[in-house]
């Protein structure tokens, strides 16, 4: 599927209502039987699991905007954010 500004007559673009909701039903399905999978692992794998699908999104929807990051990167600034949300959560209790 193409990016919608890569389309000729984008931002005058339309679409398909139809052929929207298959799409999003399928979609809704696949990511119910993602995690009906995922929830079935050991909770260690559970976590790295959610931690590999969080880290393939932000690159794609970096290079989406037309950024080139590594993996490595992108954990580093996850890890610190989650430090920072502990962290408030900590002093705000």
């Amino acid at each position: 599927m193409k990016n919608i500004w890569t389309h000729s007559n984008w931002p005058n673009f339309q679409f398909d209502s139809h052929e929207f909701n298959n799409r999003n039903i399928e979609f809704l399905n696949k990511s119910e039987r993602l995690m009906g999978r995922i929830e079935s692992l050991p909770d260690k794998y559970q976590r790295d699991t959610i931690i590999d699908l969080m880290l393939s999104e932000a690159i794609k929807t970096s290079e989406i905007k037309g950024e080139i990051l590594d993996g490595d990167s992108v954990i580093n600034n996850q890890e610190v954010r989650l430090l920072e949300l502990k962290f408030k959560r900590l002093t705000l209790v």
